[in-house]
């Protein structure tokens, strides 16, 4: 009969005693769960469940009413709190227990503070809940999470701080407009099948004077001295890049490939740059053709559909930082599909497309979807690019981008949806 409030009491103060000195502990394991939510048919899960508590914590422990020297004494969960001693028979031996266990309590409470305490329970409690609901609600905390940040980073970005650098200058009555530019560097972006090369600007104050959907027309030459010449369009990791240098990316693949991909032109400049270029080489440059254009009847412009495969995604990019602030434009919808063969592909920039889709949920969805469009006889044929994308109305304009097959495919797709051909640009 004496075993029943002796264990009732044993298990009160364990309890208690350790919702106490866990707190230090559950604050520092807990972290925000990252996750990589989108709104598209091929979504990623979250990395991973959330991270377990730490089955035991160090404490130390000093009351001079209980004979425990004063040491570091190890916390299991799965182990009794407080030792066996505090529980031996007799009545005095109660009553100094009873006294031990309440100035040890009554320690702790007075170096935790009140913050602590509420912090504790918080925290505890927030971790119950994402541990013991379903995955859905974790992935719903995550996504709020990013959703918030955005807004913020939104409101960051319209007081920050630009500097817009310098125009560089190019003389058209001087070497026919061309100027110079340095090879940087040459890094494999991510995971993915392409390369981003960088060059560096005569001057580090220099910018390249672009419109929107303006490509770099480039130059170099071979081992062998011939010409190798293409337009490409710079990638750009902010809406705001730095002065002084500018990145284009290409794809891995082979020459037949690449010809496939970026065209005849943009494959023998590579073939050159990749082969003949070293670090350090100069490159002739200047502004290319610009290619985004509306002839459309339908004014003004509300609604953009994008349609991207493979490095095709890098204009586009640099169009959805453009037209979905507010002030920007009229645009009030975007969609965007960006096809890969491969789902590593999308690694890097996609991540680059998120943050756009978390700043402007309420206007951007974004679609990556992985399909091999060279197999298929018409766009349409994934239902994924089709409930993607949505039927033409007044004031909607598409934009196209990649290899000139998917393009011939995508025009028909979309003629298919009620998009007039005035309506519709390949970059």
């Amino acid at each position: 009969m004496k075993e029943g409030p002796r264990r009732r009491r044993r298990q009160s103060v364990e309890i208690l005693y350790l919702s106490l000195v866990a707190g230090s502990s559950a604050v520092s394991a807990f972290q925000p769960l990252h996750a990589q939510s989108r709104t598209y048919p091929r979504r990623t899960s979250l990395p991973g469940p959330p991270r377990k508590r730490t089955s035991s914590v160090e404490v130390q422990m000093s009351s001079p009413g209980v004979r425990v020297p004063r040491a570091s004494v190890r916390v299991a969960i799965d182990q009794p709190l407080i030792s066996d001693t505090f529980f031996t028979k007799g009545a005095a031996a109660k009553a100094t227990a009873r006294t031990g266990i309440l100035q040890t309590v009554t320690g702790a409470l007075s170096a935790i503070s009140l913050r602590t305490v509420l912090t504790t329970v918080f925290v505890a409690l927030l971790a119950t809940i994402l541990v013991r609901s379903s995955s859905s609600i974790a992935e719903t905390l995550g996504k709020t999470f990013r959703l918030v940040s955005g807004r913020v980073q939104r409101v960051w970005e319209r007081f920050q701080r630009v500097d817009e650098g310098i125009p560089m200058p190019f003389d058209e009555k001087a070497n026919d407009g061309w100027g110079i530019c340095t090879l940087k560097s040459k890094e494999r972006l991510g995971k993915s099948n392409f390369m981003q090369y960088t060059f560096d600007l005569p001057e580090p104050d220099y910018v390249l004077p672009l419109d929107l959907g303006q490509q770099i027309s480039m130059m170099c030459l071979d081992d062998d001295g011939d010409v190798a010449q293409g337009d490409f369009f710079s990638y750009n990791l902010s809406a705001s890049p730095k002065p002084g240098s500018f990145t284009i990316l290409f794809p891995t693949g082979s020459h037949e490939e690449n010809t496939c991909s970026i065209g005849s032109s943009g494959a023998n400049f590579l073939r050159a740059l990749k082969q003949d270029v070293k670090v350090g080489d100069e490159i002739a440059l200047k502004p290319g053709p610009i290619k985004l254009s509306y002839r459309g009847q339908y004014l003004p412009v509300t609604g953009m559909v994008y349609i991207a495969c493979g490095t095709g995604i890098v204009p586009v990019l640099d169009q959805v930082r453009a037209v979905l602030p507010a002030d920007s434009s009229s645009v009030t919808s975007v969609s965007v599909v960006w096809i890969n063969e491969e789902a590593k592909d999308f690694d890097v920039t996609a991540e680059l497309l998120e943050k756009e889709y978390y700043k402007y949920s309420k206007k951007l969805a974004v679609s990556c979807v992985v399909d091999n469009t060279m197999q298929r006889q018409s766009l349409g044929d994934n239902t994924e690019v089709h409930a993607a994308v949505p039927d033409f109305t007044q004031g909607t304009m598409a934009v196209i981008a990649g290899p000139s097959d998917m393009a011939k495919k995508a025009i028909a797709f979309l003629e298919n949806r009620g998009y007039p051909r005035d309506t519709i640009c390949v970059l």
